[in-house]
């Protein structure tokens, strides 16, 4: 028999969500996209979760289709999917798992070179339009598989920027976009942080010390930073360096002149993202959509959602999603 999860949509309740194998389905998918080291065919991976108990193609027919773009220095399904153990009324710390428990078909994509993506040697070539096009590929895969017209797009730190410069071309099929902690401004050499690295290394080596940077550990919890930390390790030990230099060198990519759907901005209200708040809001104001939104939330950094604030982050998600 079917166990039942606690989490009602009705009044947003995200604490206490009983997962299990019959609630929640977890599928791998493959996609072909084009390997930037010699333009052969290449294989992304991408996860997808979704409710048993719901048609996925229901679910692509009412617009429920969420797609997940991660950031420089974590894959995606570390970044949004991270396995840490919760208490019986303890909100979930898997952005996967709550939205699909609120009736979304949630999809997470690994950009070539990151994670259980495939491969190659050319690290200085992953760029943020290589990435966009990854993404372009699933989402044109997912429409076709799903018989949607289009996907809600939400890129978090780097995949804000790669998730931007897709949602702006010409034949972007996202409907609702989320630029989740995103950075404007170009890293100035010397400033530290993992994007601050040597332009000629084609990767960068994850450290203890860049993991922690990232995380923010003073607005989280120790049980989420270990896993954070081991999951890391385990698929994200090197990472290409394509994105340092296009944030050392190329900012900013995005037009957000040419972003005309409804876009929501949102950050923790201690993400360190936020230090170029002026910029960020000179391109807040410059966004063409006049449906546009920005959100400074409590009680979380950089990893809002893996954070002390992170309910108050996934209600303000679910309410935009379904807006």
């Amino acid at each position: 028999m079917k166990q039942k999860s606690k989490f009602d949509i009705r009044d947003r309740s995200l604490g206490g969500a009983e997962l299990t194998e019959t609630s929640i389905l977890g599928t791998e998918h493959r996609v072909q996209s084009v390997s930037a080291h010699d333009g052969a065919p290449i294989n992304i991976h991408v996860w997808e979760k979704r409710r048993a108990d719901l048609d996925p193609y229901r679910l692509s027919a009412d617009g429920r289709i969420v797609v997940l773009a991660h950031g420089s220095r974590r894959s995606a399904r570390v970044a949004f999917d991270l396995p840490v153990p919760t208490e019986s009324n303890e909100v979930p710390f898997s952005l996967m798992d709550v939205l699909a428990l609120a009736g979304f078909d949630v999809f997470c994509v690994d950009i070539q070179n990151y994670g259980r993506s495939d491969h190659h040697p050319s690290g200085l070539k992953v760029t943020t339009e290589v990435a966009a096009n990854d993404i372009r590929h699933v989402v044109n895969y997912l429409c076709a598989e799903r018989a949607a017209k289009d996907v809600v797009l939400l890129g978090w730190s780097w995949g804000a920027t790669v998730a931007s410069i897709y949602a702006e071309s010409s034949d972007s099929r996202v409907r609702r976009l989320v630029l989740y902690g995103p950075k404007i401004e170009r890293v100035i050499p010397g400033s530290g942080g993992p994007i601050d690295v040597d332009l000629r290394e084609q990767f960068f080596t994850s450290t203890k010390l860049s993991s922690d940077q990232s995380f923010q550990s003073q607005y989280g919890e120790e049980k989420a930073l270990k896993p954070w930390w081991d999951e890391g390790r385990k698929w994200d030990a090197q990472s290409p360096n394509g994105v340092a230099v296009d944030f050392q060198t190329r900012m900013p990519l995005s037009d957000p002149a040419k972003l005309t759907i409804p876009t929501l901005i949102v950050l923790g209200a201690g993400d360190f993202m936020w230090e170029e708040k002026d910029s960020l809001l000179r391109y807040f104001g410059a966004i063409a959509s006049t449906d546009k939104h920005l959100a400074l939330l409590p009680n979380g950094g950089h990893a809002l959602h893996l954070h002390h604030g992170r309910e108050q982050f996934f209600r303000r998600l679910i309410d935009f999603f379904e807006s």
